[in-house]
């Protein structure tokens, strides 16, 4: 009886893996390369170039300062407008 089984089993085995038409599978099969043109020509239009790239990131300063505005009030201007000043 396990003879039996062991040659049914074997058989099946060998008719499942004949040599039948493998048209189907050189048809569907995606790892085939086929002869296709990769590079294709066009004729070349003058045009203005716009192209936009938005990029998202943070920026991250090598130095910082604390800049805040004292209160007060001015009580006078001591220069006029075309006036030349100078530090100090």
């Amino acid at each position: 009886m396990k003879h039996s089984i062991a040659i049914l089993s074997l058989t099946t085995l060998l008719v499942a893996c004949g040599g039948g038409d493998d048209t189907w599978l050189a048809e569907n099969d995606s790892t085939v390369r086929r002869n296709i043109a990769t590079v294709t020509a066009v004729p070349l239009v003058a045009g203005p170039f716009v192209h936009y790239v938005d990029v998202h990131g943070n920026v991250k300063a090598d130095k910082s300062a604390a800049l805040f505005a004292q209160g007060g009030r001015v009580r006078s201007i001591k220069v006029k407008a075309g006036d030349r000043v100078r530090a100090g």
